[in-house]
């Protein structure tokens, strides 16, 4: 039998081998959720909007359905703790997470006096996430910009001085339809949500260049984000509004508006929105044939 011998590490080696460094727990969800324990805190990022939760003002952390972490602050006696959700298919990592947050988190006992963990949370607007999430839809334009400009060409080539202005003002109908598509998006999600969706109030947190960030709270104590679009417009009190959100899904929500503004909307719709989608489709689909073949 032939003994294996395992060699003492020696300082003069002349290629020892690399200290092992502990690397922070992250985990991401979608496009641009992600959740990290680091420097004592738990970092966690939705959307345009990353939270610093130090470990001092958490309660403890679980996992209740295996695919869930809840980050539960501390709260003083006599209120409602906030809690934090993270939601993945990775339960182990999940599992990990919640682990070294309890961890870390200072020992307590129900005689040790509670702060206001909400109080002890850093937010931090994250521009840079918002134009990184962007990048996909400018590139998307600048494809339809070349795809418009060669068919420009086309036309010009063709000489067909008709078929020009056809497509000219094509750009401008296209543009109403796809106005129209997100107008419809919020028309079917209020009709989802009508009858089993929770109406609550909403506070504005941000906002960019083209919709707002709104901050609510569900029935069950947990702070959702969800980001409202420019019909927030038609609210007299924006930094203040009414939304709709599925309890199954609290992400999923929509604003309240007025009876009169979704009329509008729907009249817009039948009146300019179904001849506009008529007329792009003419241009853009049946238009390059018929120059190019017929």
């Amino acid at each position: 039998m032939v003994a294996q011998v395992r060699r003492a590490y020696d300082p003069c080696m002349k290629n020892p081998p690399p200290a092992s460094r502990p690397q922070p727990l992250t985990l991401r969800s979608g496009r641009s959720d992600r959740i990290s324990l680091e420097d004592g805190a738990v970092s966690l990022t939705r959307g345009a909007v990353r939270r610093r939760i130090p470990l001092t003002a958490v309660e403890e952390a679980r996992t209740p359905d295996g695919r869930t972490l809840e980050i539960v602050l501390t709260a003083a006696p006599g209120r409602a703790a906030t809690t934090y959700r993270f939601t993945s298919r990775y339960a182990a990592t999940l599992a990990a997470l919640r682990d070294a947050v309890n961890a870390g988190r200072p020992p307590r006992d129900v005689h040790t006096p509670r702060v206001d963990g909400e109080s002890l949370v850093e937010v931090v607007a994250r521009e840079a996430a918002v134009r990184l999430r962007d990048d996909m839809p400018r590139v998307r334009r600048l494809i339809g910009v070349a795809l418009y400009l060669a068919g420009l060409a086309l036309m010009l080539v063709a000489g067909d001085g008709d078929a020009v202005l056809y497509w000219a003002f094509g750009a401008v109908t296209l543009a109403g339809v796809v106005g129209s598509v997100k107008i419809v998006k919020g028309l079917w999600l209020r009709i989802v949500l009508r009858g089993r969706g929770v109406t609550v109030t909403a506070e504005h947190e941000l906002s960019d260049d083209r919709k707002n960030l709104y901050r609510f709270t569900d029935t069950q104590g947990v702070e959702h984000r969800v980001p409202i679009g420019f019909d927030t417009q038609s609210h007299q009190h924006p930094e203040q509004i009414q939304v709709t959100y599925d309890p199954n899904r609290p992400g999923r929500a929509t604003s309240v508006l007025p009876s009169s503004v979704v009329l509008a909307q729907v009249s817009g719709l039948v009146l300019l929105g179904v001849p506009a989608l008529v007329f792009t489709a003419y241009v853009f689909l049946y238009l390059p044939v018929e120059v190019l073949f017929l």
